[in-house]
């Protein structure tokens, strides 16, 4: 069962964003979840009121046996949503931290236009594998039903090939607890999943995931000297970004070259041994752009 509710972007549908999530919560009686459930699509839907750049938003809760899901969906592909580490100073930008808190699972999906029954891939893909971890889980909580909240974009589909895209770049390094504090530092966020000897990262416009593995699980024969392929990262200011990782201790590995125009690399090799490429690249903005990748 989804209930469903489209308004405008704008500040005041947070409002009517909780008033219509409580109304639905308690039309299928799962009155402990409303207060959890209003903060949480609160805080979504300002976020994409403040940040993605569309006219209109939807709301959907979706109820099932052992479920909740809080759907928020926009239409915006470039600019995806994940919980950044605000000063101590800061007033907000606390919002998606506190939602990852309140809800037993949260996260970005994407929902793609021109299938059949869009609605119920949305449920489809707010479920999923969570769901399951759920029912595994409900032996051991007092809620009568579990609350996820997910914000979705809307994307196109596109012709496959073989490699659809990076999920998951692996750096190394001897000293696991420094290496995670240093890229805490140098990304302004948080691992958002570990365990003993590794920790991951969901950075940037498409949440690519950057792992850090303590060396002792290296394969035999693994060199401990920079090498290997060489991955960049695209960045808005090159020559700031080199100039901060210098800052904090990396080394130089290339200095910035211009490969075209609007094509600019530089790397580094980072205080574990890891070669980390930037670049700005005017190709990856015009992907970012447009249509996004099939799934």
């Amino acid at each position: 069962m989804t209930y469903r509710l489209v308004a405008p972007a704008v500040p005041t549908s947070a409002r009517l964003a909780r008033e219509f999530v409580s109304a639905a919560l308690v039309a299928v009686d799962r009155r402990p979840l409303i207060d959890n459930a209003r903060v949480c699509v609160s805080d979504a839907v300002t976020n994409v009121v403040q940040h993605a750049r569309v006219p209109v938003l939807a709301v959907e809760v979706t109820v099932g046996a052992e479920h909740v899901v809080v759907a928020v969906r926009d239409d915006d592909l470039r600019r995806l949503p994940w919980p950044r580490r605000p000063r101590a100073d800061e007033e907000g930008g606390r919002g998606l931290m506190l939602v990852r808190r309140l809800s037993h699972a949260s996260g970005v999906t994407w929902v793609w236009d021109g299938l059949d029954l869009v609605g119920k891939q949305v449920v489809r893909a707010a479920g999923g594998r969570r769901v399951e971890r759920v029912r595994k889980e409900r032996a051991s909580r007092t809620e009568s039903v579990l609350l996820a909240l997910y914000i979705h974009a809307i994307g196109q589909r596109r012709e496959r090939t073989v490699l659809r895209g990076l999920t998951t770049l692996n750096f190394w390094a001897d000293d696991l607890e420094a290496a995670k504090r240093w890229y805490t530092e140098l990304l302004d966020t948080e691992p958002y999943f570990e365990r003993p000897g590794y920790a991951e990262f969901r950075i940037g416009d498409y949440q690519h995931e950057l792992g850090l593995i303590d060396s002792r699980y290296a394969p035999e024969g693994a060199t401990d000297r920079p090498a290997g392929a060489l991955m960049y990262w695209h960045v808005d200011d090159l020559e700031a970004t080199v100039e901060k990782l210098l800052s904090m201790g990396a080394k130089e590995y290339q200095p910035p070259i211009e490969r075209g125009e609007g094509f600019v690399t530089a790397s580094v090799v980072d205080p574990f041994g890891n070669i980390l490429g930037v670049m700005y690249n005017r190709h990856y903005l015009e992907v970012l752009a447009g249509p996004a990748a099939t799934v």
